[in-house]
């Protein structure tokens, strides 16, 4: 199996890309090649419920067309999240295996999202390398005549190894197109970087990419109609909520403010403080787990903030009524943090 961690990620290109065309109910199995021809093996795939991936991520709007995962020659997990207007790809390689310096060259990421000759008619716009674990890519496809962004980042898993030669055992991509006309490419690189930063695994962040300077999006996709199951009618996209919060942060001389954002049918939204100096404004998320026991199952999860001057907090969060919830956690020095959020 070492041969696959030196194909690494140009491997697994090819196994996405076959992906797309689409998986049923039924297991498939594709045969794979490297770019460059070598064979990889067999990957074995199914399509699976959200619910059940090892990942969750926030839409923010996308139409999710389906989540597929299997393995690469039973070693490499891949688990692809295809939308209308892009994908999102986490890659697990096994233990004692991990991407390489060749395997993270800024010209193979490339490839990624604009192939080869004799592929997808596209080029590069550009590609950037912000770090040793980060990459972005613009690229214009001109048979869907759109520009798209993407965004791969690879980190280590289980290991607290940073030698110099390795880069981690585990990778995701995110890949944004613009509907077909638009022209701006760092509106698309956006977009691929805002929901690559909405990723979580066991309602952890898995990518941390806000110390980079990176753009941000203008706006986000209108939100996603959902189809009905009575009649195939179109009903309206789940309401977004706001609530008002009030913390008692330990060393603050007064209560601060802040928000908490959420959607009807989501599973996490954003949360803010507005703090006196030192702490400034913090902003961060929320992330549901599950349901209180009790005849009400009022949900529970965790949250986390990131504040000015590398300050900041973590901790739990419950509804106590359908309009109510408190927060309980620490800051980054150890202090108490606590906050109430009604609407």
């Amino acid at each position: 199996m070492r041969a696959l961690s030196r194909f690494g990620l140009s491997a697994l290109t090819v196994a996405a890309a076959a992906m797309f065309m689409g998986a049923g109910a039924a297991a498939k199995e594709l045969e794979l090649r490297s770019t460059g021809g070598a064979y990889i093996g067999k990957y074995k795939y199914d399509r699976i419920s959200p619910s059940d991936a090892l990942i969750s991520l926030s839409t923010d709007g996308r139409e999710l067309n389906g989540v597929s995962a299997g393995f690469v020659a039973n070693n490499v997990y891949l688990e692809v999240w295809q939308f209308e207007n892009g994908r999102m790809i986490y890659s697990q390689l096994p233990a004692s295996h991990v991407y390489r310096v060749e395997d993270f060259a800024a010209d193979r990421v490339s490839r990624f999202f604009c192939t080869e000759p004799g592929g997808v008619a596209c080029k590069v716009l550009g590609v950037e390398r912000l770090s040793k674990r980060l990459i972005t890519v613009t690229i214009q496809n001109f048979s869907e005549n759109r520009v798209c962004g993407g965004a791969v980042y690879v980190d280590e898993e289980g290991s607290d190894s940073d030698v110099s030669y390795a880069f981690g055992n585990f990778q995701i991509r995110s890949f944004y197109c613009l509907d077909p006309g638009q022209k701006d490419a760092q509106e698309a690189l956006a977009l691929a970087v805002h929901y690559l930063d909405s990723i979580r695994k066991d309602a952890r962040r898995i990518a941390f990419i806000r110390q980079f300077d990176l753009p941000k999006p203008a706006k986000l996709p209108a939100a996603a109609k959902q189809e009905s199951s009575a009649g195939g009618k179109r009903t309206p996209a789940s309401e977004q909520l706001l609530f008002d919060v009030k913390y008692l942060w330990t060393g603050q001389d007064v209560a601060a403010e802040g928000t908490l954002t959420a959607s009807s049918a989501g599973t996490e939204g954003t949360l803010e403080a507005r703090m006196t100096p030192p702490l400034g404004t913090c902003r961060g998320v929320w992330s549901f787990r599950g349901h209180q026991s009790g005849s009400a199952r009022l949900p529970h999860g965790v949250w986390e903030l990131a504040c000015e001057n590398n300050f900041g907090a973590t901790g739990n969060y419950r509804m106590t009524s359908q309009t109510t919830g408190v927060g309980r956690g620490t800051d980054s020095r150890g202090r108490a943090v606590e906050f109430n959020f009604a609407r």
